[in-house]
């Protein structure tokens, strides 16, 4: 190797260590709110309350399930349960359109579970549900809504995020002895609830969610709303074409203080702990997930349980957002929301945004 060629090799390292030096600064953000009220649950707890919010209705008949015999799942998805084979025999008509083989229902149950018992995350997640859907806008808000919430996995390291997406020269991401990639759960849209879905009208998930809460005896407000957030784990193999998905419900209540924190609309204060700048954000649906994410990225030590192993079809899903050949007028919006527009919006990103916009300016030029 000539001179030349190992001053550029020299250069090339320093501008590769200095990305991920960067990168590592921007994976210590902390991001606070003024109404914030960060309520410390243990695991155990967590994995009790996770127990109980995400118990089954049956899909037909809206039966609840008895907490010692569970229902029986659809061989096909695994996804939709049932209280007999008759209501799966009476549902199969409507339920053969969404049946996917590819759900991975026990995965979403688990990490959905831990997010809406987290009671902290789950406040913020019901600020960006009123902001998206506007309840805080409406002087009288309707008495029943839905949402859905798509959910991500991500590498935990930011580096490896970059690594997938082919922004950190040729290193491969790190893998742990089983070759897996350490992920956690992150927010990937908050939006209207789809027709789409499988899940039945309005009128049957408003049905399961008054079951839930008669079952648990569950009271609240005149003044509140409730509601139905249909979450699901986003696979761009889902998206990409216009298939509906199966997804998990959670009844949920807003009650009258969270609106009112939506209409005062403080913003959210963003802090470098190293320089110990602090930066303002808007309140907004993006900052409301960021926040969350956020603070998901900082459990080290998995409090929250929103760690897992990555599947490769996760990883193939943060690899195919960077392709070239993935445009947003080939997939559904929140298909591009989930991390194309998510990397546009939250700060953890925005080296990797910089580098992008370089590249292609170099590209450019060449």
């Amino acid at each position: 190797m000539d001179s030349f060629a190992q001053m550029m090799s020299a250069l090339n390292e320093l501008e590769l260590e200095e990305k991920k030096r960067k990168l590592k600064l921007s994976s210590t953000l902390i991001m606070k709110h003024p109404r914030e009220s960060m309520d410390h649950q243990s695991p155990k707890e967590i994995k009790k309350a996770a127990k109980d919010s995400t118990r089954r209705t049956c899909v037909r008949c809206c039966t609840l399930e008895p907490k010692d015999v569970p229902f029986k799942a659809c061989g096909g998805c695994h996804s939709a349960f049932y209280c007999s084979k008759e209501c799966q025999k009476l549902d199969w008509a409507y339920h053969k359109r969404s049946c996917l083989t590819a759900q991975k229902q026990r995965r979403l149950e688990k990490l959905g579970g831990a997010l809406v018992s987290n009671r902290t995350l789950f406040s913020y997640l019901n600020l960006a549900i009123i902001l998206s859907l506007g309840l805080h806008k409406n002087p009288s808000p309707p008495s029943f809504f839905t949402a859905h919430v798509t959910l991500v996995i991500e590498p935990e390291d930011i580096i490896d995020f970059g690594r997938l997406q082919g922004q950190i020269g040729d290193e491969p991401p790190t893998r742990n002895a089983a070759g897996k990639i350490k992920g956690m759960l992150q927010i990937g849209t908050v939006t209207p609830l789809p027709d789409n879905m499988g899940l039945g009208s309005e009128e049957d998930l408003r049905r399961r969610t008054e079951v839930v809460f008669q079952e648990n005896s569950t009271k609240y407000a005149p003044d509140c709303i409730v509601g139905s957030i249909v979450l699901t784990l986003f696979d761009l193999g889902n998206f990409s074409q216009p298939n509906p998905v199966n997804g998990l419900q959670v009844p949920t209540i807003i009650d009258a203080d969270m609106i009112l924190i939506a209409r005062m609309a403080e913003p959210f204060h963003l802090i470098l702990p190293s320089t110990g700048e602090v930066h303002e954000k808007p309140m907004a649906v993006f900052s409301c997930m960021e926040y969350i994410n956020m603070a998901i990225r900082q459990d080290h030590n998995n409090r929250f349980l929103l760690r897992t192993e990555m599947l490769k079809s996760e990883e193939k899903n943060i690899l195919d957002t960077a392709s070239a050949a993935y445009r947003k007028e080939d997939v559904q919006e929140f298909a591009w929301m989930c991390i194309r527009r998510r990397m546009e919006c939250e700060s953890v990103y925005q080296a990797l945004r910089m580098w992008k916009k370089d590249q292609n300016r170099r590209q450019s030029l060449a």
